[in-house]
């Protein structure tokens, strides 16, 4: 399954985080904040399907080392 919606993002990152501090999912939601003008904590309703700001999110933490959607809500680091 693809990832269609930044809520799905913001999932898949909790499911990879899992059981880790809990600072490092707050850092890296602050990172794509900074990189992307787009916080997952508070996604706006017009930003949830909006396939441009998909795009920027899942390509800013591919290039993080984070290689998210290869498969149903999977998250490689």
């Amino acid at each position: 399954m693809a990832l269609n919606r930044l809520s799905e993002v913001k999932e898949a990152l909790h499911q990879e985080l899992k059981g880790q501090d809990s600072w490092k999912m707050s850092f890296l939601m602050t990172r794509v904040a900074l990189r992307t003008g787009i916080n997952l904590d508070a996604i706006r309703p017009e930003q949830e399907q909006d396939t441009a700001v998909l795009a920027r999110v899942v390509q800013t933490l591919q290039d993080m080392g984070y290689r998210v959607g290869r498969r149903e809500n999977e998250v490689i680091r």
